[in-house]
């Protein structure tokens, strides 16, 4: 990307953010205000003959509130990740890390986890924050594509040729080859309830360890994602030549 077009995103990125702001500080007014509403709702009188309806339109206002204030929180998460403060990491620690964090919820929710750690893999040049953030989406959205009786979600590490993974498996709905097409791109969603940003968060920070996310899907049958990560010293190099770059006159690129 050029330096002109970079800094045309970056102006672009930084008005996003200051409507989302703007935004943001009306709805918190806005949910306040609905909730002091219901709660004089709720004092009213029984025989009041609206007083059912005008709680459950109330009701239905703060679900709705909440749920746009849902959206606007994961935008900004979106367009303003920290610069990344890469070291050599442990992918397997990092995964139980963060298997430590939602096997109490999964496990209220009656789902299985099963986790088969490597545990001799070679270090990842790595933000640890970020690929925490990354797996927790990837565990989330499995947990929420469960639609059997038995509901599994597995979680493995290993080494593919020179790149190491991570992956997270789930026996749910799957998805279709359309949605596969688009499941990356920024506000699709094929969930009721979701806001089509916690997967292109997963590519933008996987983008930023110069790794991908492979997906595989059947519908039906379940899906799996795939974090994975270059050699260590490879991206490291890479960083090396990017950080060079990035201090070139423009005139010389």
């Amino acid at each position: 990307m050029s330096g002109t077009k970079k800094k045309s995103r970056e102006e672009f990125d930084f008005l996003l953010r200051g409507i989302a702001h703007e935004i943001r500080n009306p709805l918190n007014a806005l949910t306040i205000n609905t909730q002091v509403l219901l709660e004089y709702a709720d004092l009213l009188p029984d025989w009041f003959e609206k007083k059912k309806e005008m709680i459950e339109i109330l009701q239905s206002n703060v679900r709705v509130l909440s749920r746009l204030n849902d959206v606007v929180s994961e935008f900004l998460r979106f367009s303003r990740l920290p610069r990344p403060e890469f070291a050599m990491s442990d992918l397997d620690g990092i995964v139980s890390e963060v298997i430590s964090f939602v096997e109490g919820e999964f496990r209220k929710r009656g789902i299985r986890l099963r986790v088969s750690l490597s545990g001799d893999l070679p270090p990842v040049l790595a933000d640890e924050k970020l690929v925490k953030q990354a797996l927790l989406n990837l565990l989330l959205n499995a947990a929420d594509a469960l639609d059997k009786e038995e509901k599994e979600v597995s979680v493995e590490t290993g080494v593919k040729g020179e790149s190491v993974f991570a992956a997270v498996s789930d026996n749910g709905v799957g998805i279709s080859r359309d949605d596969r097409k688009k499941i990356f791109t920024v506000f699709y969603t094929t969930k009721r309830e979701g806001s089509g940003l916690g997967l292109p968060l997963v590519k933008k920070i996987m983008d930023l360890h110069g790794g991908k996310v492979e997906v595989r899907s059947r519908r039906g049958k379940g899906s799996r994602f795939s974090l994975v990560f270059p050699p260590a010293r490879q991206f490291e190099k890479h960083l090396r030549e990017r950080e060079r770059e990035r201090h070139l006159p423009e005139v010389v690129r």
